[in-house]
């Protein structure tokens, strides 16, 4: 059993690591959560929110968690990702499902309020963003078939998400019958997997335990000023077809205009919750020869060091009034960059448009 310590000046971190299916420093390394709730972060290197990650190695990590689930012919399935992390996450693990699961659809949770009839909501109660919202999808109905849940999030450490996801369904009335949990990273006790009511099975690409020791006295981390949301008001795309309302059909297409030589180092960026449609170009345009990576921005605090080289803080484009952060990009590192968003593209913020000084803005359709 390989067992990994990390210390930081709160607390050590010892972890223990039973199975992997990849090697651990593959998938992820450590940074400091500037969040008095939980100290460590595991920062993934195949996601692609806090390290640009190469599309085609989170498409084969995206492949690998699905192709590990089991879909039962005779249920309905629903597939939700977990904001903001796992959102582009669970659209590429529903992708991959949709080949041989049709009657299937992918919802992805949301901080964001919209006037739009509700599906459920429920709390993570270590984030910096406590609520979750889930809208009920559009063009499909959720409750006439037993109902097989696949919840998608990039680590599992305690397993209380999971449950208060399952239990907010389970209390708006649908059917639940099954419950994959789907995690790149899972660190939870047994007696969490076994916490829920429903049969299923935990999915992940290394499995192991966890223990913190914290530091005597050691104050803890207070939340940056700007963490609390306003109540938003920079209107967003219309074409909302990525998985906040629902999302039945993943292979879309943004951007067919946007083209890259064979070899140009190109970095494609999302903001926010908003990424399968950028991942999405980045994906073609590697496809096409170009040397990519995919990043994300985040309303996410992590203190710099460790695996958080450089962290960009600057305002949100939504209208929230909080921070966010563009950590790891190097903007001299690539010939060409895409920054892509939902809003308008005067909603960015001037230091983040500053930093990125040879980026290309990309707006989603506002038709």
């Amino acid at each position: 059993m390989e067992k990994l310590v990390q210390t930081y000046a709160a607390g050590r971190l010892e972890l223990e690591i039973a199975r992997a299916d990849l090697p651990a420093e593959a998938l992820f390394d450590f940074a400091e959560r500037q969040n008095p709730r939980r100290v460590f972060l595991f920062v993934s290197k195949v996601l692609g929110r806090h390290i640009p990650v190469t599309p085609s190695v989170m498409r084969d990590v995206q492949q690998r968690l699905a192709d590990s689930i089991t879909l039962p012919p005779d249920m309905q399935t629903l597939f939700v990702g977990m904001a903001e992390t796992a959102v582009g996450l669970g659209a590429g693990v529903f992708r991959r499902c949709r080949e041989t699961c049709p009657d299937s659809c992918y919802l992805a949770s949301t901080r964001h309020t919209f006037a739009a009839p509700r599906l459920a909501e429920f709390d993570e109660a270590h984030s910096h963003a406590m609520r979750h919202i889930l809208y009920r999808p559009r063009g499909v109905t959720l409750g006439e078939k037993p109902l097989h849940l696949v919840a998608v999030d990039d680590e599992m450490t305690t397993g209380d998400t999971f449950l208060h996801l399952c239990e907010a369904l389970h209390g708006a009335g649908l059917p639940l019958r099954r419950v994959t949990r789907v995690v790149i990273v899972d660190w939870s006790p047994a007696a969490a997997k076994a916490a829920l009511p429903w049969p299923g099975e935990v999915i992940s690409l290394l499995q192991g335990t966890w223990h913190w020791t914290p530091t005597p006295g050691y104050p803890p981390t207070p939340f940056p000023a700007r963490v609390e949301q306003g109540a938003g008001g920079e209107p967003v795309s219309r074409r909302q077809d990525w998985g906040r309302f629902g999302m039945l059909e993943p292979d879309l297409q943004p951007w067919p205009e946007v083209r890259e030589q064979p070899g140009r180092r190109v970095l494609v960026l999302g903001t926010g919750e908003f990424v399968w449609p950028p991942f999405l170009l980045a994906e073609r345009l590697e496809r096409e020869g170009a040397d990519v990576r995919f990043g994300a921005t985040t309303r996410s605090p992590i203190k710099p060091g460790l695996a958080i080289r450089h962290r960009l803080e600057h305002g949100d484009n939504y209208g929230f009034g909080i921070s966010n952060y563009l950590y790891n990009v190097d903007p001299e590192a690539y010939d060409s960059i895409y920054l892509c968003c939902e809003t308008g593209a005067e909603a960015l913020d001037r230091e983040l448009l500053r930093h990125l000084h040879k980026a290309v803005v990309l707006e989603y359709d506002h038709a």
